[in-house]
């Protein structure tokens, strides 16, 4: 059979769990919560940019 299952003791791990062993939470997180925060700054400013041109009228 081409497609085996997993074995228990594999799919119980967490995701991520040895790079946040070796490297710590924040190197193995880092380029999520950059990413997370540039494309909340990104939505911020055409938010801003919406909301000053009705108050500008």
């Amino acid at each position: 059979m081409i497609n085996q299952h997993r074995s228990a003791s594999k799919s119980t791990t967490r995701f991520g769990h040895a790079a946040v062993t070796e490297l710590g939470w924040w190197r193995a997180h880092r380029f999520l919560i950059l990413r997370r925060l540039s494309q909340l700054s990104v939505l911020s400013l055409f938010a801003i940019g919406y909301f000053f041109r009705f108050m500008a009228f």
